[in-house]
């Protein structure tokens, strides 16, 4: 099997923050890696997690329907995430965590289609 083959797939899922508002996301399961947690260690190291979840939603999300007051859908960029606030960012990084556990019973991933 070739890594390549693995990174083909991207995942869905929906995450609900209650009274009817739900946030549909395509994430790449593969894409939080070593070599990316290398990276952004030394955000952590420096008290910064803020900076921290906003380069790994930006790595991981590929696709979402999160809008701004005017209609527009809020880019997955640094400066487009620099505006979200925090707790909706740890909510969707807690979500894609959520989705990629292997389901207990069953040992697959959660998320599986």
């Amino acid at each position: 099997m070739r890594l390549s083959r693995m990174k083909q797939t991207n995942a869905k899922l929906e995450i609900d923050f209650g009274g009817g508002d739900v946030l549909h996301v395509e994430y790449d399961p593969q894409a939080y890696t070593a070599a990316r947690e290398e990276e952004l260690a030394p955000l952590m190291s420096q008290a910064r997690p803020g900076k921290w979840l906003v380069k790994t939603v930006e790595a991981t999300i590929l696709r979402w329907d999160l809008e701004d007051d005017e209609g527009n859908v809020i880019p997955l960029t640094e400066e487009g995430l620099a505006g979200v606030p925090t707790s909706v960012l740890t909510e969707v990084y807690k979500a894609v965590q959520e989705h990629q556990r292997p389901n207990p019973t069953t040992s697959e991933v959660s998320g599986s289609f």
